[in-house]
């Protein structure tokens, strides 16, 4: 049997994330995607330092949550930026931070995000698996992530 073909999917307005992602398809061999906002970001957007910016408002919206998810051939994260958490399902919650590399084994129940009181940049990188499939599940809830 073929071995499935790797993707990277990336977003990056700056291009550090896409130099990394682009450095590791090249590595695993794999197909290259760039995530694009429906509407892109200016430069003002990106003004981090700038509480009315786009990705101030986005970054800091306490509505924002992850999904919990189930990877079929698993996955790696890289933390790049922020502070955020990684945690299994029934397990205590990791704490994230920059350099962090998280490697999750196939069909593990997981969700990674945003501390509250910070942002989290990461990228993700899917491993591919034989008869897998990824399955996104239910947000978490507000009193799981509001106990972390």
């Amino acid at each position: 049997m073929q071995q499935p073909k790797t993707l990277v999917a990336y977003f990056s307005c700056s291009g550090v994330t896409a130099k990394a992602a682009e450095a590791i398809a090249r590595a695993a061999g794999a197909d290259l995607f760039e995530i694009r906002p429906a509407v892109p970001y200016t430069q003002a957007d990106l003004n981090w330092t700038d509480k009315q910016s786009r990705s101030t408002i986005e970054m800091n919206d306490p509505s924002c949550r992850p999904a919990i998810a189930e990877k079929g051939g698993g996955q790696i994260l890289l933390c790049t930026a922020g502070s955020g958490w990684y945690q299994e399902w029934g397990k205590p919650a990791r704490s994230l931070n920059p350099g962090d590399v998280v490697v999750i084994p196939p069909d593990v129940k997981h969700w990674h995000g945003a501390k509250k009181d910070s942002w989290f940049a990461h990228i993700a990188v899917e491993v591919p698996g034989e008869e897998t499939k990824n399955e996104w599940l239910e947000p978490v809830s507000d009193e799981d992530y509001n106990a972390l």
